[in-house]
């Protein structure tokens, strides 16, 4: 039995259902698609960009969760990870096995996962422990 994520929250007064929002920034368009059929799933509303600068202004919208892709131009999904626990907000970085930049995402507090072996069920789990009730 496939336990579904809880990512529908209560309105402010219990009125309204709404989901919620993660926003995934990644270049790789096989892996963008990947997460958000996987998101939508999972009852979440993700929102998709592909650079770094469309993600930074898109933390301001104050989503549940970012998922961003390590390789990100001038930029990477470190420095999203980093801009986005400033403002309270978990973050998950997406790349290639590598010990030194899995050790620099759990220095700013995010996790790390290898996009290449990724399985659903481990993406639902980590949304389970990570994503938070809506902000008012």
């Amino acid at each position: 039995m496939t336990r579904r994520v809880n990512c529908v929250t209560r309105g402010v007064r219990g009125s309204t259902d709404q989901l919620q929002k993660v926003l995934v920034v990644a270049q790789d368009t096989q892996l963008a698609m990947t997460l958000v059929s996987w998101l939508r799933e999972s009852g979440c509303e993700p929102s998709l960009t592909t650079s770094f600068s469309a993600g930074r202004d898109q933390l301001d919208a104050r989503p549940a969760m970012v998922m961003a892709q390590v390789r990100l131009g001038a930029y990477n999904g470190l420095h999203l990870a980093l801009r986005a626990r400033a403002k309270g907000i978990p973050a998950i970085v997406l790349g290639d096995a590598d010990p030194a930049t899995e050790r620099e995402a759990r220095e700013v507090g995010a996790a790390y996962l290898s996009p290449f072996d990724l399985e659903k069920a481990e993406l639902q789990s980590l949304l389970r422990a990570t994503v938070t009730p809506l902000r008012d």
